[in-house]
């Protein structure tokens, strides 16, 4: 009796019944599973045929994996439950066998090949990782060769399901697609099976982030940080007086100006300057364009920037915030941006979710627009690319004079913090 897709009774057991795919018949040479469930049971016999399902999805999908690839040494795919064999007319055991195929491949092996192909950011390398373990955790089997697009599938729809944003969850995937298309690619998948899949394209009716407005940044650089000499050890003592100025001043990224070194801070033709560069390692940046020279502010100057950096210098340090830690792995401003969210939130009840540290280099980019600096020089202090023939011509670097001419006019209209122009660094 026939009691839904897939689900056959047969006195009072169960069975999955299911036709093969008609591009393994030949190889197979039968026309239909049909597995005993071993079960009287309804509800359990419904559960066990979705398994059934998925299990047979990954032998087929080996199965084609071994057709297809004529490399390596033989191998067996045994089925372990009981099929119906019509040419016994009886119940047995089945095996399927092809030889010379390709090696296996865990995904934690195809993984660590995709890291080995080029440099990666260590937030990326983490982000990778965490989409494996999760994919490795839908799958029964050990081997690459047994993930379906349906695992893909699966799993974007548990993640959006557990509320992860559509951008995030695009992230994961997009990060498998390409570990899998780089094991393709050098022959050690048949196909990519997350080609093709997506996460629900959601346009937000508002910019997720915006710049902070006059008032908030007076309420941040007039907070006991900058007017009582307060050093919250979550901040990481001076990074929390330094980076929202540098970031204010010359729109770098977190991370770019957490991770700077010492000798990071550079003059060339008298002109003082970040140089955000990997150089030095334990570094990362975000594009190939993120590498880049910015011209110090004068108020940056006139807070005494340079006088800080020769006190660490002094003392010995190499990195130029020697307190910010985080995890192996991790942003070295990981531990930092999460107190900066609370700081706001919490301290300055800058409550607007979409004002984050981030909005430190939006709003730089609206301030080098009324200042009137030409696009292609806040482009380049901001390491956007333009995308333009010309980027490819030229020295390693931009010239500096321009961009410290650009730097010179760049302001904030209403905006005054002359009161941080005497500071405990200054001579």
């Amino acid at each position: 009796m026939r009691i839904q897709t897939n689900l056959t009774r047969r006195g009072a057991i169960y069975y999955f019944r299911t036709r093969i795919p008609a591009d393994l018949v030949p190889h197979y040479k039968r026309l239909e599973l049909v597995i005993s469930l071993k079960t009287t049971n309804k509800q359990e016999a419904i559960s066990k045929a979705r398994f059934q399902r998925l299990k047979l999805d990954h032998e087929f999908t080996q199965a084609r994996a071994l057709i297809l690839n004529k490399n390596t040494n033989n191998i067996e795919v045994k089925f372990n439950s009981e099929i119906w064999d019509m040419g016994q007319n009886t119940y047995a055991p089945a095996s399927f066998t092809l030889s010379n195929i390709r090696e296996h491949h865990s995904l934690e092996d195809l993984l660590d090949y995709w890291i080995a192909q080029r440099p990666k950011r260590a937030n990326t390398i983490l982000e990778a990782k965490t989409a494996i373990k999760r994919l490795s955790e839908l799958t029964t089997s050990k081997s690459a060769l047994s993930v379906t697009k349906y695992h893909i599938v699966t799993l974007k729809d548990l993640l959006i399901k557990s509320g992860k944003s559509p951008a995030t969850v695009q992230s994961q995937i997009n990060l498998l697609r390409a570990i899998f298309q780089t094991a393709v690619d050098n022959d050690k998948l048949p196909k990519n099976p997350a080609a093709g899949v997506r996460a629900p394209i959601v346009k937000p009716l508002t910019k997720s982030r915006i710049p902070f407005s006059t008032k908030e940044l007076e309420t941040i650089f007039n907070s006991s940080i900058y007017t009582q000499g307060e050093r919250p050890k979550a901040g990481a003592g001076e990074a929390s007086f330094w980076i929202p100025l540098l970031a204010l001043w010359s729109g770098a990224r977190l991370e770019e100006l957490g991770q700077l070194h010492v000798d990071d801070i550079q003059v060339e033709s008298s002109i003082q300057h970040i140089h955000i560069t990997t150089e030095g390692g334990d570094k990362n940046l975000k594009t190939m364009s993120s590498k880049r020279r910015v011209p110090i502010h004068p108020e940056l100057l006139k807070y005494g920037f340079m006088v800080y950096v020769e006190s660490i210098k002094r003392e010995g340090h190499k990195r130029l915030f020697p307190l910010l830690t985080a995890a192996e792995g991790r942003p070295k401003t990981a531990g930092f941006s999460k107190w900066f969210g609370r700081h706001l939130r919490k301290t300055l009840k800058i409550e607007d979710s979409r004002k984050v540290f981030h909005s430190f280099r939006h709003g730089f980019k609206d301030a080098c627009r009324i200042s009137g600096v030409l696009s292609e020089h806040h482009d380049r202090l901001t390491g956007h690319s333009n995308n333009s023939v010309g980027d490819s011509y030229g020295g390693e670097h931009y010239p500096l004079k321009p961009l410290n001419e650009a730097i010179i006019i760049l302001h904030y209209e209403n905006l005054n913090l002359s009161h941080l122009y005497k500071t405990e660094f200054e001579n």
